[in-house]
């Protein structure tokens, strides 16, 4: 094989792999963010949080915008 097909394989196999991580970061992983930064720390600091690792119960949905308000 030569060196452009090999490179272009490589290519593919690195395209293929950031869109399947990129999958399951977004469906099972989550970047919680603070308001307050000065006084806390969010996911900046310490990285991704595991849906596993959430407990608790949602309150109030500011995201989507159309679908803000209490949960049903």
């Amino acid at each position: 094989m030569s060196n452009s097909k090999k490179d272009l394989f490589l290519l593919i196999k690195m395209i293929l792999f950031t869109c399947i991580l990129s999958f399951l970061i977004r469906y099972f992983m989550f970047t919680p963010f603070v308001v307050n930064r000065s006084i806390s720390k969010d996911s900046r600091y310490f990285g991704l949080v595991p849906m596993k690792s959430v407990t608790g119960k949602v309150a109030v949905r500011i995201w989507p915008f159309n679908k803000i308000g209490v949960p049903k």
